[in-house]
């Protein structure tokens, strides 16, 4: 299609659409309307609502720098990258969006030097602009775990807590339990190797919400390579950082990984 047919009597002929820029700005748009207000690109406003009610998503939004072609983009690689994740992790695609609660965004209210952040009050993932992508599944388990409909102040993961020991919670905290006793245990009870080299850390990175998120996003990488459903939106291409846990590891954890996910997402 040419830019004659694309924008009739406006940009006719004078750069490709990744070029044209952001056409109408539009304010953050949670709480709010259901999808950021149309652009001028290829994707329409009945495209984006499907998309928002295919994943019962609340909405989605694009920072106002982000511009006209990347957002095209980011549009395409977040319905993938979801559709993907919904595969992996064996639930139906409406399930995602945790009934409506959940919304996302691409180069909107990041922060600091995060390449990616969730935003528990609002239940929000926004991945960067410039180093967001990759970083979607890593989100996604903060979203698991500061579940929408859950009622306790501290997640179920034990939150920014470092403290580790045998399991001793019941119900879905005892899974996160479960989880964290196969990545830092060994049978014996001696720490595992990945374990002592958290130890090297500072405190963030020990961290029980973020060992679980990083541990989710490995997982995430893992089984997308099993399954040939590799999304470098949704994950990185590999984890050889000693932050993140070793497919050994995994292996053991997947089975408290998977109810976890049942328990969390496939309500």
């Amino acid at each position: 299609m040419s830019n004659a047919q694309r924008f009739p009597n406006r940009f006719v002929g004078r750069m490709p659409v990744p070029e044209l820029g952001k056409v109408v700005d539009h304010p953050r748009n949670k709480p709010g309307s259901r999808a950021d207000q149309h652009w001028g690109g290829l994707t329409t406003p009945e495209q984006m609502n499907k998309f928002i009610s295919k994943f019962s998503l609340h909405s989605i939004e694009f920072g106002n720098w982000v511009r006209t072609g990347e957002r095209e983009e980011a549009f395409e690689n977040y319905n993938q990258a979801l559709a993907d994740l919904a595969y992996i992790m064996n639930v139906p695609q409406k399930d995602i969006g945790f009934n409506g609660k959940l919304s996302v965004s691409f180069g909107s209210r990041g922060r600091g030097t995060a390449l990616a952040t969730y935003y528990p009050g609002i239940h929000h993932i926004n991945l960067t602009k410039t180093k967001g992508a990759g970083s979607l599944a890593h989100e996604y388990g903060h979203a698991i775990d500061f579940f929408p409909g859950r009622k306790q102040a501290t997640p179920p993961s034990g939150g920014r807590s470092t403290i580790f020991v045998r399991r001793s919670h019941s119900g879905i905290a005892g899974l996160f339990d479960d989880v964290f006793q196969a990545l830092l245990f060994n049978k014996d009870g001696s720490r595992t190797a990945f374990a002592k080299g958290l130890g090297g850390y500072s405190k963030y990175w020990r961290r029980r919400e973020e060992i679980w998120a990083r541990t989710f996003e490995a997982w995430v990488g893992w089984q997308a390579r099993k399954k040939g459903r590799q999304s470098f939106f949704l994950h990185s291409r590999r984890y050889k950082s000693k932050v993140y846990p070793d497919q050994r590891l995994l292996e053991k954890a997947d089975p408290y990984i998977r109810q976890i996910i049942t328990r969390m997402v496939g309500r």
